[in-house]
């Protein structure tokens, strides 16, 4: 199985929970800011709701009107980094972040960010160069040690990555119950081999929020340790909650193809291609057809994969 953690789920997941943290630590924030607010504590407010476009030139007009001022440079950065997550034709974060430096050179969330644009363009070394910083500042950004813990991730130091999470989880004070820090936990112990613990911390989200996406990675899980006699439990217990499931449903039908169990997986591929006549699922029951010795079958299916199924 591969590896739970793409980069480009662990880049995205870690700069959109570190917004959804910042704006969760004050009340909700209306869209309007108040006029009894300072112009930073507005353009702050506008950061935390996401709305950069409209923070954007209110920042502009701080950092013209306070050139040392740090935090303006930071948010402006923001701005910038999110609005250029389609748009990479200028550097107006990086050089934002970089004049935030100039001014405090110990500023640590400064250092953070700058190593999210590192991971943006993949560079996992210099991201977690840059989180070394970061954490060596006096007052260091806690947050650091999950941006920290991706970039190991992604460059499959799994144990450090496991390692810098559970420090993140230590110190902050909200991550323990998040959904969000869960489910990361659950990937990193996943990728040690803890699946047991991973596993836990999966059911531990599934009885706050029954989503599909946590079942599915339950099943995963067990399939990445090679304990697929769990695996298979696992899959069974979920598709009886909910049998239309299709992910749940290939991931047991490849299981039953390991152990053998071709009748059971070809059932399995048959609800599939009745969902969705791909390619693939003919290919996989064909398969099972040749292994069971239905070689007409086998044949029907593989013409099928081969887009001829209106001449059958």
């Amino acid at each position: 199985m591969p590896r739970q953690n793409s980069h480009i789920f662990l880049t995205l997941t870690i700069s959109l929970f570190a917004s959804m943290q910042v704006a969760s630590a004050s009340p909700a924030k209306p869209a309007t800011p108040s006029a009894k607010l300072t112009d930073m504590q507005r353009a702050q407010q506008l950061v935390n709701a996401d709305h950069y476009e409209a923070a954007k030139p209110m920042l502009i007009k701080i950092t013209q009107r306070e050139p040392k001022n740090a935090p303006a440079w930071l948010l402006l950065g923001e701005c910038y980094q999110m609005l250029e997550i389609t748009d990479r034709s200028t550097n107006g974060a990086k050089d934002c972040f970089l004049k935030a430096l100039a001014i405090d050179p110990n500023y640590s969330m400064a250092y953070r960010k700058l190593s999210e644009l590192a991971a943006t363009d993949g560079d996992y070394k210099e991201q977690i160069r840059l989180c070394n910083k970061a954490l060596a500042c006096p007052v260091p950004d806690i947050i650091t040690y999950k941006t920290r813990a991706v970039a190991n991730s992604n460059l499959h130091n799994d144990a450090q990555a496991l390692a810098d999470f559970e420090k993140y989880m230590s110190y902050h004070h909200m991550a323990p119950d998040n959904p969000k820090a869960l489910e990361l936990r659950a990937t990193y112990l996943g990728n040690v081999g803890r699946a047991k613990e991973a596993v836990d911390t999966l059911h531990a989200l599934q009885a706050k929020d029954p989503k599909p996406q946590f079942f599915q990675r339950e099943i995963r899980t067990w399939m990445q340790a090679g304990k697929m006699n769990e695996a298979l439990a696992a899959a069974d217990k979920y598709l009886k909650r909910d049998p239309g499931d299709e992910i749940a449903l290939l991931m047991r039908a490849e299981i039953l193809e390991k152990f053998g169990r071709y009748d059971a997986a070809i059932k399995d591929y048959t609800t599939l291609i009745d969902y969705e006549p791909a390619t693939k699922f003919f290919l996989a029951r064909a398969r099972c057809y040749e292994k069971i010795g239905k070689i007409d079958r086998a044949k029907m299916d593989r013409a099928k994969a081969n887009g001829d199924r209106d001449r059958l």
